[in-house]
């Protein structure tokens, strides 16, 4: 990771030429980037500071990215109208050569939530940060796929439309989360000692990705759906429609 150091200062194509009109205006400050503009967010600084949230602008280069930021800092009246009262702002810009840098430097300033918002809001325009998102908001969307019921024993049965089967139900929620359901049938286990209940085992596809998840039940009858850890299967959690993910 880089920080540019940028100053704010005097261009010769700013001055006025030979109309006095002009010259008596004070010079311009510019700054410049190379790069394709990923996206912009605005972003709380951690720890909180109670100032103007930072305008943060994600750029993208052959190689690096960049991040230029826009801080501002302000006081208020005191008299409990809370007026602005004086304020400066300041713009940087700094580089970092890999993915896994970028995420350590927006994470660092402004959380893990700071980094999740930026990846949401550009993932869709570069597919190395999709690459980054996509696990993540597949964790996010099984999340959403969590549902409760009053049963807590052992798992009724998977066949398609078998009469108060849980499959159904597991698949109507997967599916209203944006899953396809490609397979779902009877964990090849029913979990370790100290494990909630295995109820399934399948595969689901989602964001371009397909993924090996293990359904389970909690204690206070909550079905939920993971990844599978590494352990329990034979071969990879994740991979590329088409192609396996690395």
């Amino acid at each position: 990771m880089h920080r540019l150091a940028h100053n704010l200062s005097h261009s010769p194509e700013d001055d006025a030429g030979g109309d006095t009109r002009l010259r008596a205006h004070p010079p311009r400050s510019s700054l410049s980037l190379d790069g394709i503009l990923v996206t912009s967010v605005e972003a709380e600084r951690r720890p909180m500071t109670y100032q103007p949230l930072d305008q943060v602008w994600l750029f993208r280069q052959e190689q690096t990215w960049s991040v230029m930021t826009l801080r501002r800092a302000g006081t208020w009246s005191d008299d409990g109208v809370g007026a602005p009262v004086s304020g400066t702002a300041a713009v940087v810009i700094e580089e970092a050569d890999c993915l896994g840098a970028l995420s350590e430097m927006v994470q660092a300033r402004y959380g893990a939530s700071g980094w999740v918002s930026l990846a949401d809001a550009g993932h869709d325009h570069d597919a190395e940060l999709f690459g980054a998102w996509v696990p993540r908001q597949i964790e996010a969307d099984l999340d959403a796929a969590v549902f409760r019921t009053g049963w807590a024993g052992p798992p009724r049965s998977f066949a398609p439309g078998a009469p108060g089967g849980l499959r159904a139900e597991i698949e109507g929620h997967l599916l209203r989360s944006g899953f396809e359901v490609i397979s779902l049938g009877p964990p090849p286990r029913p979990g370790a000692p100290g494990e909630n209940f295995r109820l399934a085992q399948g595969v689901l596809a989602r964001h371009g990705r397909e993924m090996v998840v293990i359904v389970r039940v909690g204690g206070a009858g909550e079905i939920y759906t993971r990844l599978a850890d590494p352990t329990d299967i034979a071969g990879p959690v994740m991979w590329e429609r088409g192609g396996e993910v690395a």
